[in-house]
């Protein structure tokens, strides 16, 4: 392995355990061993907190994949060494993966919890809508009914009137009816009652002199209804015949 591969990284093995920002990148090297958080680092003092934490521990675990990658030696206290370092550095990996997912929970968790919150203000403006949307409606509903009631009356009168007028027209009819049976009966009656008054004439022009029978032509002028008889009578006693 060459100078410049020891050296790629995160700008050198001590600047990245001292923490300082200005020498953190992340090298085309680690992209070409398959480095889990592998990129090419365009833009390397504009990387955030939490990818400055990432770069390092990725530079860790380049480092330890060099130490291991010699020969090992599993029947000597050496290499059993090497082991249990290994192990307690696959350890450490699973504890800081671990983390990672529960830093990555939390946030997710603040993140839904924002979003019940905004959920269920929103649940709640719908509701109060719906109330008074509901209240509105019954409101609509109970006018609706006084001008439906309304209507009935109006309507229950004008059939009363219509009744009454009925009534009226056939009253009317019945008495026009019955006052053309009266003139009819009447006219009847008159063309009798001339008919008598004719020969009550007659016979006045026979009994009386021309001076009394003119007299008592305009006595019984416009009075029908006399019989004979009592005409003649009547006749006789008010204009004093001679």
């Amino acid at each position: 392995m060459s100078h410049n591969d020891n050296d790629a990284g995160v700008g050198g093995g001590s600047s990245a355990r001292s923490g300082g920002q200005e020498s953190v990148s992340i090298c085309e090297f680690h992209q070409k061993n398959g480095c889990w958080f592998g990129m090419k680092c365009k833009s390397p003092h504009s990387l955030e907190e939490e990818e400055i934490e990432r770069a390092k521990r990725c530079h860790r675990r380049f480092e330890r994949k060099k130490k291991r990658s010699g020969r090992r030696h599993w029947s000597n206290p050496r290499g059993l060494s090497r082991k249990v370092s290994s192990l307690e550095d696959t350890l450490h990996d699973a504890i800081e993966g671990m983390q990672e997912e529960l830093r990555a929970f939390r946030v997710a968790a603040v993140t839904e919890g924002d979003r019940f919150e905004k959920l269920e203000a929103e649940n709640k403006r719908l509701e109060r809508e719906n109330a008074l949307l509901k209240e509105e409606k019954l409101q609509q509903d109970e006018e609706l009914e006084k001008v439906r009631s309304t209507a009935e009356e109006y309507l229950r009168a004008m059939l009363r009137q219509d009744e009454q007028l009925d009534e009226v027209r056939a009253s009317a009819e019945e008495y026009l009816r019955a006052q053309e049976a009266t003139s009819a009966r009447r006219a009847k009656f008159y063309v009798k009652q001339e008919k008598s008054i004719n020969r009550l004439l007659s016979a006045m022009r026979e009994e009386m002199c021309v001076d009394c029978c003119e007299k008592g032509a305009r006595a019984l002028k416009g009075c029908p209804g006399i019989t004979w008889g009592r005409g003649y009578r009547a006749a006789n006693s008010m204009l004093g015949f001679c």
